[in-house]
């Protein structure tokens, strides 16, 4: 076969696996726990204040967008706060605002030549960008800062343009590039391939960067604020507008078109399951057998060369349930879909798919020249001896060749698969029972806090999971409706 196709051995929980593992189980505290005292090199960042400069790891980002994550779930939020600050600061001033080429940018492409995409840094996607700044905003909320939270909620639309910006500065890729990309995809037919998202069935909206779980607690916060300059209501338009179906928003507009306040209300945001993840898809390309046949089987060892190219393959994230259900008294109602984690992603991984294939391809030709180069030494080396040399030189490029072939597949894992919204009534005991539709969880009591309007953010990572976080605030009596 000229061209052959594999998984990678690895799968996407090698990446922090002693963290993922106990948190895929719900284990979140000690997820948290893990990760702050075990991955210390890998999200810690030294600054030199003399010379503005600050030195960190390659995967400084994604270990402070995980670790503020997994600080946020185990309810430790101004730690969490603190290291979305870390990767924020990575992107704005150490990437974004730099030059466009740089000692570091060179250094990076020439050793990611060499090995793979996953020598250079992680530089974080746009959703990345967008989720860290509304994590930031929630994180506060729990903190007792709503005003705090909504300055970090507004930056949210701030945060996402600079990051298209970015975005189409880095990621132009080529149609040729593209193109090479459907080709190699449709002829790597032994490929278990992952159900496919067509780019069709993504809504208009996300194809903009929007997400709607950002937009959301923009407006959740600003109905909890209760400012009559600040009411939510373009959030809330522009929600229903995506999503007309969901009676929640439409219902929660309804009521700030009304000049009905929040008071009264608890918000439930719902976290279901994990996110989209990627996995590497290895292509082998043995053109050795054409070059031997081509040339009468003349060198023997010609007929094993083998080019390795590897591309990053998207996976759809695993659902926890189906909804969260919700008993408030006699009222029982269950979440409904606000945002699609699998669309936000793929949309931009599609598009950032080209400039992939354009560093692969000139990865794998650096690797095959090396190779030969390499072939050639040895060759020259030994003289008249038997060939023991170049043999060695041969299997050696070849054996590393392998084992460096693997595509860059990292992404911020612990984010949710979807998110779910609800909004009802606080009933009388100020209690509400939350369980799984589709799930095994036990139901779970919440005894709401003190205060006019709630909020509650639930996480479920699998079907027997429930946690929670709840904050409740005072609405002026003045702005109520």
């Amino acid at each position: 076969m000229l061209l052959q196709a594999c998984s990678a051995a690895k799968s996407y929980n090698d990446e922090f696996a002693d963290v993922m593992n106990p948190y895929q189980q719900g284990q979140l505290k000690r997820a948290a726990k893990i990760m702050q005292e075990q991955h210390v090199s890998d999200w810690k960042v030294t600054t030199n204040e003399a010379k503005l400069t600050m030195k960190y790891g390659d995967q400084a980002v994604l270990a402070n967008l995980e670790r503020g994550r997994l600080l946020f779930d185990a309810g430790k939020f101004e730690q969490a706060i603190k290291a979305f600050e870390i990767s924020e600061t990575i992107i704005n001033q150490d990437f974004n605002e730099r030059a466009a080429v740089s000692a570091r940018d060179i250094f990076s492409e020439s050793e990611a030549l060499l090995v793979n995409q996953k020598a250079m840094p992680y530089r974080g996607f746009v959703y990345d960008q967008v989720m860290l700044g509304t994590y930031k905003s929630l994180a506060a909320v729990f903190t007792g800062d709503l005003n705090r939270a909504l300055v970090e909620s507004r930056r949210v639309d701030e945060i996402q343009a600079a990051a298209i910006r970015t975005f189409k500065a880095e990621a132009k890729g080529s149609g040729s590039a593209k193109n090479q990309w459907e080709s190699l995809s449709k002829r790597a037919k032994k490929t278990k391939q992952a159900e496919k998202i067509e780019a069709s069935s993504i809504p208009a909206s996300y194809a903009q960067f929007v997400n709607p779980y950002a937009t959301l607690v923009k407006a959740v916060l600003r109905r909890m604020r209760n400012h009559p300059d600040e009411t939510g209501e373009v959030d809330l338009r522009n929600l229903a507008s995506m999503m007309p179906d969901n009676k929640f928003v439409v219902r929660e507009l309804k009521r700030v078109q009304n000049h009905q306040s929040a008071a009264g209300t608890v918000y439930v945001l719902w976290e279901n399951g994990l996110g989209p993840r990627r996995k590497s898809v290895e292509v082998n390309i043995r053109y050795g057998e054409i070059r031997a046949i081509a040339d009468n089987f003349r060198d023997d060892l010609e007929w094993f060369n083998t080019a390795h190219l590897a591309l990053p393959e998207f996976v759809r994230g695993k659902r926890a349930a189906k909804a969260l259900g919700i008993r408030a008294g006699e009222q029982k109602v269950a979440t409904q879909q606000v945002c699609n984690m699998d669309m936000v992603e793929y949309f931009e991984f599609n598009q950032r798919m080209p400039m992939v294939v354009i560093r692969e391809i000139a990865r794998l030709v650096t690797q095959e020249t090396l190779s030969h180069e390499t072939r050639k030494a040895a060759k020259r080396n030994q003289g008249n001896g038997d060939g023991t040399l170049e043999v060695l030189a041969f299997a050696g490029a070849l054996i590393y060749k392998a084992v460096v072939n693997q595509a860059d597949d990292r992404c911020w894992k612990t984010l949710a698969a979807e998110y779910q919204f609800a909004a009802l009534p606080i009933p009388a005991n100020r209690q509400l029972e939350l369980s799984l539709r589709g799930g095994s969880a036990a139901p779970t009591i919440v005894q709401l806090p003190a205060g006019d309007a709630v909020l509650i953010v639930v996480r479920s990572v699998n079907p027997s999971h429930i946690s929670w976080h709840a904050a409740g605030f005072p609405l002026s009596l003045s702005n109520i409706g």
